[in-house]
């Protein structure tokens, strides 16, 4: 029965340090990998003092003339070897916390200067045109074409860059993907600009006032180089009739979901 149980008990040391040894491979935390060594000093710091006792191993090594001296030398050992693991673990738990404090010091004062450098934009969606000059994007494709007017205002606390827009509708294959200006892109704080998406929808004389569905993903980022994305999902119903307000087909705008940013 013992011999059984000093198998099952080294059966799962091996198991218990294998996968501790494994997870100490993969994590490049600082905090987790002195976790780590922490548990495993905790875990076989008592099982080395048990073992040392159990088999006399000073007096199996010859360290030791006697058994008075042998035990002189384990009762030393024995208090001495707990008190330097101790002190040891409380350090490195001291050292855990300082740095997780100094980590989250940092991302807390990262979060600060993000917010008071962020952008936030304020949309207007519309199918008419305002007469504002518009930059248009294009669906090529056959069918009526339909004009969806966006007007995006920098209302943030600070200018935003590389300005792109990905849109996705329904019918297309592929999305198109837009960079206002194609270079910097630049939105400064209080400024706004204007866009004209063309779309093509060719409508089924039998199926008439069909809604479809459209994303639109704004993507910028903040003079921090952080960067942001924010989706606008939309319904509406293009209408087989020509008005001049729309500069084209007449396009109904049945409902507008627009998310909050997200830091990506």
């Amino acid at each position: 029965m013992s011999i059984l149980v000093k198998i099952i008990i080294a059966i799962i040391t091996f198991i218990m340090t294998k996968r501790l040894y494994n997870y100490y491979k993969k994590t490049d935390s600082y905090v987790e990998r002195t976790i780590i060594i922490v548990t495993i000093l905790i875990i076989f710091t008592p099982i080395t003092v048990y073992y040392i006792d159990r088999y006399n191993l000073f007096s199996a090594l010859h360290w030791c003339s006697n058994k008075e001296e042998c035990d002189r030398w384990f009762n030393y050992f024995s208090s001495y070897t707990p008190s330097i693991f101790a002190a040891i673990i409380s350090g490195s738990i001291l050292i855990v916390m300082t740095r997780i404090q100094i980590e989250d010091q940092i991302k807390n004062n990262n979060d600060d200067k993000r917010i008071q450098n962020a952008p936030i934009f304020k949309y207007i969606i519309t199918n008419q045109k305002n007469g504002s000059e518009s930059t248009p994007i294009i669906f090529y494709g056959d069918g009526n074409l339909y004009n969806l007017y966006i007007n995006i205002d920098n209302i943030g606390l600070n200018h935003a860059r590389h300005i792109s827009i990905k849109i996705i509708e329904e019918n297309s294959k592929y999305p198109i993907t837009h960079e206002i200006d194609k270079c910097q892109s630049i939105l400064k704080k209080d400024e706004n600009i204007w866009l004209n998406i063309v779309l093509n929808y060719k409508i089924n004389k039998n199926y008439k006032n069909i809604e479809k569905e459209l994303a639109i993903i704004v993507y910028y980022e903040d003079l921090l180089n952080n960067k942001y994305m924010q989706q606008i999902n939309m319904s509406v119903t293009p209408i087989d009739k020509f008005n001049h307000k729309c500069n084209g087909y007449e396009l109904i705008i049945n409902n507008i979901e627009i998310d909050n940013e997200k830091v990506i």
